[in-house]
């Protein structure tokens, strides 16, 4: 029952993860204002108050066009306008109130979304959808919110395809770009036809973020595809007809709704989807297979995806952006395509690259993060000499860079305040300055310099057409140029025999092919192509184009002759875009000076909204466990709050956690209460702890961004059988990681990290003075071994230096409920919980993990889905100063040197519950190397929340 209910916890930790243990937005210096509008508060900081009123106005005309769908909205809707980032995105929930989160840093050039005309109304509408399609709550569930809140949203439970793929649908409806109009998703499609890959992605498939293309684009892709079928076959209300019948129904049961709908259930309806998908790709290559396709090969990588390939004459190299899986690299080739190897290549967050035309540099754009709040992109140069990386900016927030032909300036892209900015940076004394701030309606990209002087761009208008234009540095002004092509982009300077020709990327065709002008008037087809091409470069001497290709497999390098097409290539038409018609409503709303900004507080935000019961029991108990759950926080995180209450009828105890950080000072402060029960030996010996606490978190960025230090005072009572000490006293605790999982992995693959707290007991009563401290280290190796195969190492401790009751220290686990934690667990397989106990312990666990079977499969729309089985051999050891209790129930006193070990073999399979919840079976055969305590070889089965 135990169990049951620390997995309940855990459970509801995943879920709530994304509010209750978010870090403040901005730092304790930022100002931030409110406006509230008809509909929303609109959060954002002061330094950016047209920013807030853009959202604002974005916000209240995405109400009005959503409105006209759905039938049910929210009272309110907090959207925070968060510029901390460059890493552009957004994100809804309705817990514990709606709020939406809109980083407002503008989309890239090489992102799904790169074609959106609005980004900010875009974003907007999307996120907005999401909120109405959880507001339904129907049938039953009407009287269930008014008691359990904001939880009670039935709807949050239906699968990913079916809330991102809605999502998609509304905002290529209310905009006049959309992913369904893009000619990337039409690209992608292709791709998938051409592999013959589109129906190896099955609806089950197509919830799931797996490690092969397209990643987590999964649900966006078919989802969208589901509700472009569904939609024409219906009509746009179908949205708010299935948003209502699922927030009547029992979770899960959700074939009816659909049924109702359309006579089908939603899997026929994702496989017509699917056909018609089919029949357009195969339609379109038909007709651009009228003429012969640009012969292309690809560049033999290693590594995931590749993309913004950059040839320098100078150098005689070409550098490539490649996904390793955990992360971008630059790679380096020769003149015949062969890897060259530089020490200390880059990594991280990359974006953009370009080499210096003379020396041995290459420039790029990298994000990172600059403190514990922003997340920003700068210019570094790395030099190929001394293979050594500097930064060049401060902040700058640049993306999309070009060298200047003499080598001495840098143009570039600065995403600030919501808008793409043109800025300059000198290279010989690394001063910016700015040339010019467009207005938010409009995309600045693809700087290029195309003389000394001169400056090349586009701009993208709200409504997705982009078009060229020139700045002149020494006149300061702006010149657009009457290149006639669809959607220019990814600008690059070649010169031959003293003439200047400009290569670009345009969809005049429908598909994103490479094209070249002399004169910056007309323009001819380099390459024609099935799919498409996106960022590319050329090598004039040895008539080479590199450049990035869809394929089924994702963004590739490919490289062609450069020679040029016929005048004029064969035209597709993306005849799913044709259906939508954007005629936005007219809104009546106040222009900027009529409305009435306040300053931020959070303090209206902070009654708790939701609540959650759970209830528990098992044949092994004798009573039942209640518990219930809620937690809360303003909507830029200054205030967070989580408190959990429980009680255990057989033990006749209730249990409580509660901790309030506050953010509002340079130094987070932390105020937490526990009360805690926990066996040793068995269920008959209960200690009960009670313990607050209060402390501060240092900010430590500056010596490591991986570092975590709590400086406090703690207050403690504990009572056995009704004999109860209590103490006072300091405390620290340190934590250090630097490991991660990704997608591709099955463990973290390498990176280590340690957590140490040291505590000072002071006594007041009926016990002494004590200092223990708790410790671990995780470490995770993998050389040599075949991929995915890793070495696990986990070490903890606890020590307590003076001889007091074993009531202050701890007791064994028998399983692991979070594999990859840092918090020490004191595991031994093998044994029983709570067989081992004592005022100081040690613990090791090694496991040589290996994956075994790639399974992911589904059926349906039923809620699961098989993700892959990996297994582990492991080997665990404990010790203890302190007690055991052996299989007789003998109690035996025991000193740290003896130890007590376990081997076995586990098998673990990863799957999704419920469409949204990742849970871990584990299955496992241990031998006890002890007998007197285990005298044969254990099974058993465990889960393990993961995703956290």
């Amino acid at each position: 029952m135990k169990l049951f209910a620390l997995i309940f916890t855990m459970i509801s930790i995943l879920i709530f993860a994304s509010s209750t243990f978010a870090q403040r937005i901005g730092s304790s210096q930022t100002k931030w204002k409110t406006l509230k509008t008809e509909n929303f508060d609109i959060v954002f900081t002061a330094e950016h108050q047209d920013l807030g009123l853009y959202y604002a106005e974005a916000s209240e005309r995405a109400m009005a066009e959503l409105s006209t769908v759905f039938s049910y909205k929210p009272r309110r809707t907090v959207i925070v306008i968060n510029d901390t980032t460059d890493v552009s995105n957004g994100f809804a929930t309705r817990i514990p109130y709606p709020y939406i989160m809109a980083y407002s840093v503008p989309i890239g050039d090489h992102e799904s979304l790169a074609e959106a005309g609005d980004w900010a109304h875009e974003l907007i509408v999307h996120e907005l959808t999401h909120i109405l399609q959880l507001e339904p709550a129907q049938g039953f569930y009407k009287f269930l919110r008014p008691v359990f809140g904001t939880i009670v949203a039935p709807n949050m439970l239906l699968p990913l395809w079916w809330k991102e793929g809605m999502a998609v649908e509304m905002e290529t409806q209310f905009s006049a770009q959309g992913r369904l109009r893009s000619t990337y998703q039409d690209a992608t499609l292709r791709a998938l036809v051409l592999d013959q890959k589109l129906f190896k992605y099955t609806l089950p498939q197509a919830n799931e973020v797996l490690p092969s293309w397209p990643y987590g684009s999964r649900p966006y892709l078919f989802g969208s595809i589901f509700w472009s079928s569904l939609v024409k076959d219906s009509t746009i209300k179908a949205a708010d007809h299935l948003t209502i019948r699922h927030g009547q129904r029992i979770p899960y049961a959700i074939e009816e709704p659909m049924r109702e709908l359309v006579n089908r259930n939603y899997e026929a309806q994702y496989t017509k989807g699917l056909h018609e998908a089919e029949l357009q790709a195969q339609k379109q290559i038909q007709e651009l297979s009228q003429l012969p396709f640009t012969n292309v090969n690809n560049l033999e990588t290693s590594t995931r995806t590749a993309q913004q390939p950059r040839w320098s004459e100078n150098l005689q190299l070409l550098a490539t952006i490649e996904n390793t899986g955990e992360d971008e690299s630059l790679f380096f080739y020769d003149v015949n395509k062969k890897r060259v190897d530089f020490k200390n290549r880059p990594t991280g967050t990359i974006g953009y690259i370009d080499f210096h035309p003379q020396h041995k540099k290459i420039y790029y754009t990298q994000i990172r993060l600059v403190d514990k709040f922003n997340n920003f992109a700068d210019i570094f140069e790395y030099d190929l000499e001394t293979q050594k990386s500097k930064p060049l900016t401060t902040r700058e927030r640049a993306r999309e860079i070009s060298v200047s032909p003499n080598g001495k300036k840098i143009v570039f892209i600065s995403t600030v305040g919501g808008r793409t900015l043109l800025k300059l940076l000198d290279l010989d004394d690394n001063s910016v300055s700015t040339l010019k701030t467009p207005p938010f309606s409009e995309r600045w990209g693809s700087p290029l310099f195309w003389s000394n002087s001169e400056v090349l761009f586009t701009i993208r208008n709200s409504q997705g057409r982009q078009t060229l234009q020139k700045y002149d540095t020494v006149q300061k002004n702006i010149k657009a140029l009457d290149l006639p092509y669809e959607q220019i982009r990814f600008l690059r300077r070649s010169t031959n025999e003293g003439e200047k020709s400009l290569y670009f990327v345009s969809t005049e065709n429908g598909v994103q092919n490479v094209y070249v002008s002399n004169n910056l008037k007309t323009a001819k087809p380099v390459t024609h192509l099935s799919t498409g091409s996106w960022s590319f470069d050329v090598d004039e001497k040895r008539k080479t184009l590199y450049m990035t290709r869809m394929t089924g497999e994702g963004f590739k390098i490919s490289s062609s002759s450069l020679t040029r097409s016929p005048a004029s290539l064969p035209k597709i038409k993306n005849e799913n875009a044709n259906r939508y018609k954007f005629n936005s409503p007219k809104i009546n709303y106040a222009n900027s000076s009529e409305q009435k900004i306040e300053d931020y507080s959070g303090a209206g935000y902070l009654w708790p909204t939701y609540w959650i019961p759970f209830v528990a029991s098992s044949s092994s108990s004798k009573g039942i466990f209640f518990q219930a759950q809620t937690s809360g926080h303003d909507p830029i995180h200054i205030h967070d709050y989580t408190l959990v209450a429980n009680y255990d009828s057989e033990l006749q105890k209730g249990g409580f956690a509660g901790s309030y950080t506050n953010s509002s000072l340079a130094w987070p402060v932390q105020a937490s209460a526990v009360v805690r029960n926990q066996a040793f030996g068995d269920e008959t010996q209960i200690v009960e702890t009670k313990t607050g606490a209060l402390g501060v978190n240092p900010d430590l960025f500056s010596w490591n961004k991986n570092l975590l230090l709590q400086i406090g005072a703690e207050y403690q009572e504990t009572d056995l059988f009704g004999s109860q000490t209590k103490h006072w006293g300091p405390y620290f605790f340190l934590q250090y990681t630097n490991y991660e999982q990704t997608i591709f992995d099955i463990s973290p693959d390498n990176g280590w990290g340690t957590f140490i707290k040291y505590e000072n007991k002071l006594n007041i009563q009926d016990s002494r003075d004590y200092n223990k401290v708790t410790s671990s280290f995780v470490g995770y190796f993998s050389p040599w071994l075949p991929e995915h195969h890793v070495f696990m190492t986990r070490l903890s401790s606890l020590l307590t230096f003076e001889s007091i009751s074993a009531r202050f220290g701890s007791s064994n686990s028998s399983l692991f409920l979070q594999s990859d934690s840092i918090v020490p667990q004191f595991v031994l397989r093998g044994y029983q919980p709570s067989q081992f106990f004592g005022r100081s312990l040690w613990n090791f666990n090694f496991e040589y993990r290996f994956p075994v079977q790639t399974i992911e499969r589904g059926s349906g729309t039923d809620g699961y889905f098989l993700k892959r089985l990996s297994g582990a051999l492991i080997a665990d050891g404990l010790g203890v100063e302190g007690a055991s209790v052996a299989e007789d129930n003998t109690v035996y006193r025991k000193t740290l040197n003896e130890s007590f070990w376990a081997s076995g073999a586990e098998l673990k399979l990863e799957t999704t519950l419920g469409y949204i919840l990742p849970v871990n079976f584990v299955f496992g055969v241990y031998l006890p190397h002890s007998p007197l305590y285990s005298s044969s070889v254990q099974t058993g089965i465990s889960l393990q929340i993961s995703g956290f």
